[in-house]
């Protein structure tokens, strides 16, 4: 076999094997079963796969189907709702506690639209005649980014609409080819079979020789052993931790989220209620340093409050709590953690019922 086609089969082969993984990666199913598998050590030693930070978790599952007609409480959440381990999802816990129909509607990160309640078809469709309640829960990190500008969206951008449908696609488009492709490559090799254990064998070598971790996770104690996301620890990012909360900010951030708290009750006869959920670095980064913290979800929750919307405080029971409410390899709480914001949350429930009667 001369050089020539030798040559020309390796190029053939690099090609399949690169048009395989293309489609893997771009294959949600697949990319579903595999998250799934390596959901059981926690998302972010999925990100870092050193074996320092490798702990087996409670196996992970997304919320189930629940009621979507003329519901009592709407709760829009992130992961934080739409995730479990050995423990109930929020919504589900919340409509037990409660005794009320929960519809929960479970957003996507990247896709703000979802955060913005008031054009919700199953709402827009709602009783007007019978008060509602709306929860939004919302992860610290994000708060800014959703709420620091207003945006009106339109509601047929929420519907099947020829027009909803088109701007979905584009979005998925965008998200998988361009602006989140990176990331999605990126799992893949940490976290495919035949990729993992050397990935975890060399990464494990270089943490333990070198002190290098990947940057998604950047911040970690050994002892705890605690890893933490970028986006909490980086210091230029409006996500983080070390971000400019200044009152200004804080004011404007907490007009527009109480501007769609007076949409919801003009148009629709519901209350707003707001879960700010501390980011695991808010409540943990004293494993790792002595920063002091400026305060952004107890100053939030004051300008709330003080524009009439109902605010669930989980910040001064987890600061103050002994256990430990998050997983060490994950960003999201863990049952106890969970259970703290279901009794918050029926107490807040609790006193509006109280107030209204």
């Amino acid at each position: 076999m001369n050089k020539s086609k030798l040559l020309l089969i390796c190029i053939y082969f690099l090609g399949l094997t690169s048009f395989l993984i293309f489609l893997l990666v771009n294959t949600p199913p697949f990319m579903h079963w595999l998250n799934d598998r390596n959901a059981g050590y926690g998302d972010l030693y999925s990100l870092c796969k050193v074996k320092n930070f490798n702990e087996k978790l409670p196996p992970r599952f997304n919320i189930s189907e629940l009621p979507k007609n003329d519901a009592d409480i709407y709760l829009i959440g992130d992961s934080f709702s739409g995730i479990a381990r050995d423990f109930k999802h929020l919504p589900i816990q919340l409509g037990e506690k409660t005794g009320k129909k929960v519809d929960a509607i479970i957003a996507s990160d990247v896709d703000i639209r979802f955060f913005y309640p008031q054009n919700y078809p199953r709402l827009i469709h709602s009783s007007r005649t019978r008060r509602k309640i709306v929860i939004i829960e919302c992860v610290e990190r994000q708060i800014l980014t959703y709420y620091q500008n207003f945006t009106n969206y339109k509601p047929e951008e929420f519907v099947s609409t020829p027009y909803a449908k088109i701007s979905e696609l584009a979005n998925k488009i965008n998200i998988h080819l361009f602006s989140q492709a990176g990331a999605f490559y990126q799992f893949f090799f940490l976290n495919s079979p035949g990729f993992s254990s050397v990935t975890e064998f060399w990464n494990t070598f270089k943490f333990n020789r070198f002190g290098t971790i990947a940057k998604e996770t950047p911040v970690y104690s050994k002892n705890p052993p605690f890893i933490f996301y970028f986006e909490d620890t980086k210091k230029d990012l409006v996500k983080s931790f070390y971000a400019n909360h200044s009152d200004s900010v804080i004011k404007k951030t907490a007009e527009n989220i109480a501007h769609i708290g007076k949409i919801l009750h003009e148009n629709f006869n519901a209350e707003l209620i707001f879960i700010p959920v501390p980011n695991k670095y808010t409540i943990y980064h004293k494993f790792v340093n002595n920063d002091s913290y400026d305060q952004f979800l107890p100053k939030l929750q004051t300008a709330l409050e003080l524009r009439g919307v109902v605010v669930v405080d989980l910040y001064h029971p987890f600061v103050n709590s002994n256990e430990l409410l998050y997983y060490p390899t994950d960003t999201h709480w863990n049952r106890r953690g969970i259970q703290i914001a279901v009794e918050q949350t029926k107490k807040t429930l609790d006193r509006i019922s109280i107030n209204q009667n």
